[in-house]
């Protein structure tokens, strides 16, 4: 009894201890507990999931800097260094001001100082809290770095729920940035090697696409972005796993300079504590984004409708070589026909014309005269209503057009765009150079003119849709594509009210997102469903080959398919879908489904398996949408082999709280199951059993 007893005051004196030293606050549902001294943030946790954060003294953090001196270049300035935070506290805001942070070597002070101050206010949304960092450098040394906000000693919350969720991507940190020998077996100083890995926003060729994140589970989570946009200069993400502790450091990096004298404000970071899934967090982001975009012309409502497009690559560009071709312009009809059958809206055309050419070429002879291709065109789109849509490649010019635009010969092999399924490599082969030259771009007055002298001229010839290679959006100003989008638009549309502007995205989908209609981007399926929940348009592609099941998870998810049906290894679309009988009855089956439930894809708002109570194993694929009382719930079987799945779901955070509700059971082949009938938001779901790769399907309504 008497040890009970001393136990008991131990651990009463220790938290007595914890609380003396450490100052509390809750903004908007996020609870915060600041270390004393330091103003490191000690812990962190949310509605509905708890404590996100469990910091020892020496990992919290919330700033930390690169101070590089000349006798230490490694050495930092970070709240946890530091040791006389002033830390006040209101109901509506923290505020922690450093008169001088403290350096990572005690014998290394930077001599004046440099001073800091963070402030932590809630906003009058009741749910998120506006994060804002300045510094002011009053020492002879730059700061070259700045992280901020800073979060030290994440814990894994919610085990295998402990997910990180961006518009690019999803990931469980703790098992991915787990040590291994593979990883530990690298030199120290790389990324794998210290369990570390970063990501960038942007665009589709960067790993987080778009400026937010969350870092939660299905009962609750904190979800972060900036208030930037467009042009605003780019922060990363950096997570770090701790090599000894089941714990992460989160924190987004700002490469700068604050010179000597100079004062720095960071952005505005909008932190938004949430109960539920992702999808609740992302909620004041999508607010944010939507207030950002100025599309000026509708997407075309066949594509809004449509599951996806096609792709063909007409040949491999040897006019001489009688093999060549493998298609012609005479085969867009069948293709077209058959594109209308799987509920795809357009034929994108590539290697029609020898790329890299302004102003651009005519046809290759192999395939047909340009007015054949016009006339093939008009059919498609009268008998089928599928588009037709040419691919261009202009940005890179070939060597024979360089001088006409005052760019000098290319030197090396490394814009080689030279590729045949006989040359050894089969991309870039060193002794082919048909396809070599120099990338120019909008910055070029000449090259300018051409290429929009050039697209008018096949909008006026009547092929008014375009789809575009590269498309850059690097900086403002005349270096990007908005002004040849603003002005062929303006063309085309006064051609074709229903034609489109497509293009691989590589670099800035905020600007990107207001010009493009659909992008053509390379690459399979990949988890990019927070995108698909906020932004309707442009539609973003996923590419499908062979497999069924990874088309009907890109049909899930909402993505814009483009069927590039191909056997064995040559040329990418080099068949029809009916030569693929798995992909041709997949996409069938995903075009009846969406032609039943139309306007939950079109109208309503993806929540992927933010409906589930619980984290949904690798077993299975959740994909929900919500529009006003009712949710569309697809449940797929993504085992190796048959099974039923159980779904535990909570319809009233997404439809409010009604009296009772209705459950619509359908298999994929669109027959129904008996009707279910509830009084209560919470239920069980369990499908029949269903063969690998099979969808079954419910429809909830609250009433």
């Amino acid at each position: 009894m008497q040890y009970i007893f001393s136990v008991i005051m131990v651990l009463c004196l220790a938290a007595a201890a914890f609380a003396a030293d450490t100052v509390s606050a809750n903004l908007n549902g996020l609870g915060l507990e600041i270390e004393k001294g330091t103003g490191s943030i000690i812990s962190l946790s949310v509605p509905g999931q708890g404590k996100l954060i469990d910091a020892r003294s020496e990992a919290a953090s919330i700033l930390d800097m690169a101070y590089p001196v000349p006798e230490f270049e490694p050495l930092r300035l970070a709240s946890r260094f530091s040791k006389d935070a002033d830390i006040k506290v209101s109901d509506s805001e923290v505020a922690i001001h450093w008169e001088r942070m403290g350096a990572s070597r005690d014998y290394l002070q930077p001599e004046g100082s440099v001073k800091a101050t963070v402030t932590i206010t809630a906003l009058p949304d009741k749910k998120s809290t506006l994060w804002k960092c300045r510094i002011e450098n009053a020492s002879q040394t730059a700061v070259r770095q700045v992280l901020f906000p800073d979060f030290g000693d994440i814990i894994r919350f919610a085990g295998s729920d402990t997910l990180l969720k961006t518009c690019g991507f999803s990931m469980e940190p703790f098992s991915q940035l787990a040590p291994t020998e593979g990883r530990l077996g690298q030199q120290f100083c790389m990324d794998a090697s210290y369990l570390s890995e970063e990501y960038t926003p942007g665009g589709l060729f960067d790993s987080m696409v778009m400026r937010w994140f969350d870092l939660g589970s299905h009962k609750g989570g904190l979800s972060f972005y900036p208030e930037q946009w467009g042009w605003d200069k780019r922060t990363r993400l950096r997570m770090t796993r701790d090599g000894i502790e089941e714990k992460i450091r989160l924190s987004n990096v700002d490469l700068r300079d604050i010179n000597p004298g100079e004062a720095w404000e960071s952005p505005d970071y909008i932190l938004t504590a949430h109960e539920g899934g992702w999808a609740k967090g992302i909620e004041t982001y999508a607010e944010y984004a939507h207030s950002k975009i100025n599309r000026p012309y509708p997407v075309p409502k066949r594509l809004q409708e449509a599951i996806g497009f096609r792709s063909v690559k007409m040949c491999l560009g040897w006019e001489a070589d009688k093999s060549d071709p493998r298609w012609r312009f005479s085969d867009f009809p069948a293709l077209c026909k058959e594109a209308a059958e799987h509920g795809l809206s357009e034929l994108n055309i590539w290697s029609w014309h020898r790329g890299f050419r302004l102003p651009l070429p005519e046809p290759y002879s192999h395939l047909g005269t340009m007015d054949e291709f016009v006339e093939m065109r008009r059919l498609c789109k009268e008998k089928y209503g599928v588009e037709v849509t040419p691919f261009i490649s202009v940005l890179i010019q070939a060597r024979e057009g360089l001088e006409r635009y005052g760019v000098p010969e290319p030197q090396g092999n490394g814009n080689n765009w030279t590729q045949h399924t006989e040359t050894i490599p089969r991309f870039q082969p060193t002794y082919s150079s048909l396809y070599k030259g120099e990338q120019i771009g909008p910055a070029n007055k000449a090259w300018k003119k051409d290429a929009l002298d050039s697209m008018a001229a096949l909008a006026e010839r009547g092929l008014p849709s375009i789809s575009w290679d590269q498309y850059f959006n690097i900086s403002e100003g005349d270096n990007n594509m908005v002004d040849i989008s603003r002005e062929f638009r303006k063309i085309q549309k006064a051609i074709d009210p229903d034609s489109t502007w497509s293009g691989e995205e590589v670099y800035n989908m905020e600007i990107s997102m207001e010009w493009l209609d659909y992008t053509w981007n390379w690459g399979g399926f990949r988890d990019r469903q927070a995108f698909n929940s906020i932004f309707k348009f442009p539609r973003v592609n996923m590419n499908v080959t062979q497999s069924g099941s990874e088309a009907k998870k890109m049909f899930m998810d909402n993505f814009y398919i483009n069927a590039f049906p191909r056997i064995g290894t040559d040329i990418n679309g080099n068949c029809y879908l009916k030569d693929i009988p798995n992909l041709s009855e997949a996409l069938k089956t995903c075009w009846g489904i969406k032609q039943k439930y139309m306007p939950f894809f079109t109208e309503g708002r993806l929540i992927g398996d933010c409906i589930s109570t619980e984290f949904v194993s690798g077993a299975a694929k959740v994909s929900a949408y919500i529009l006003e009382n009712k949710a569309l719930v697809l449940v797929m079987n993504t085992a190796g082999g048959p099974g039923a799945r159980t779904l535990n779901v909570d319809a009233a955070p997404w439809l409010g709280d009604r009296q009772r509700y209705t459950v619509k059971p359908v298999s994929e082949k669109l027959k129904s199951g008996k009707q279910i009938y509830s009084n209560k938001s919470k239920m069980t779901l369990t499908t029949p059993e269903l063969g690998p790769g099979e969808i079954y399907i419910y429809e909830i309504t609250g009433h």
